[in-house]
């Protein structure tokens, strides 16, 4: 419908494939309704890859995975 969704819980999962001790976890907050945030201290430069997780409680969850290289 074009709406922002609301009240979802969710993770983001950092992984940095070079160096594993640099993997990260971080939890979703709802800064607005539909809007959220992730916050995680500054990453390193180069590649990343990363799995979002969101789950609404009613009709399941969702996940995406993505690649970023960070300048």
């Amino acid at each position: 419908s074009g709406k922002p969704l609301e009240g979802l819980n969710g993770t983001l999962n950092l992984y940095r494939p070079s160096n594993r001790l640099e993997d990260q976890e971080a939890r979703l907050s709802e800064k607005s309704p539909g809007f959220y945030e992730v916050r995680t201290p500054r990453l390193a430069s180069g590649l990343w890859q990363f799995r979002l997780e969101l789950e609404d409680g009613v009709q399941g969850g969702f996940q995406n995975n993505y690649r970023r290289h960070l300048p």
